[in-house]
């Protein structure tokens, strides 16, 4: 019981870490999510940060104040850090679920899990943002002014459509675990 309880875990936080870090990293997708704000956003600028927030650059533009640059920080922190946690848990998650059971019944249950939790963001985006921020980052670290350059930069629409992208990222990987199971059924 403790096996299985143990891989159903390891399955919900790595349907969770890989859609966003597949977003984390992917350039082209963040440069697409600004093209409607493209007027006043300088794309540069936000591929500069965005790979920095990836690890995949260790400079940080200049242009942004103290706040900014920690808040950025502790946003790359927990990217690399869930980088780290992604590769453990699919190890622990394909040792601790030996059962073809677990992959069917955890894709199907966490699939439902994703579907409502992308409802309750499209019904409430801002309790649903606030709530993943105060569970991840300390107190008042990740308000900012409405003029300020992280909110001109990154504003609500393009959280919106990140959160939609690792609401069908999280769903797709469910349905590939529901498949693994029907394929270790036969």
């Amino acid at each position: 019981m403790i096996r299985r309880l143990s891989g159903v875990v390891c399955f919900v936080l790595i349907g969770l870490l890989l859609p966003v870090l597949f977003i984390a990293h992917d350039t082209e997708r963040v440069k697409d999510l600004h093209v409607s704000t493209a007027e006043r956003v300088n794309q540069s600028l936000v591929v500069e940060t965005q790979r920095f927030v990836a690890g995949s650059s260790d400079t940080l533009p200049p242009v942004y104040d103290g706040r900014a640059r920690s808040h950025f920080v502790d946003v790359r922190d927990l990217v690399v850090n869930a980088e780290i946690l992604l590769v453990a848990l699919s190890v622990a998650a394909l040792l601790l679920s030996a059962s073809r059971k677990v992959f069917f019944e955890t894709g199907l249950s966490l699939f439902g899990v994703g579907v409502f939790l992308g409802a309750l963001t499209y019904i409430d985006f801002s309790f649903v943002f606030d709530w993943f921020h105060r569970l991840v980052f300390p107190p008042g670290t990740y308000t900012f002014a409405e003029s300020s350059l992280p909110i001109a930069l990154f504003p609500s629409s393009f959280f919106k459509a990140v959160v939609f992208d690792a609401v069908v990222g999280w769903l797709a990987a469910c349905l590939g675990f529901v498949c693994l199971g029907f394929i270790r059924r036969r």
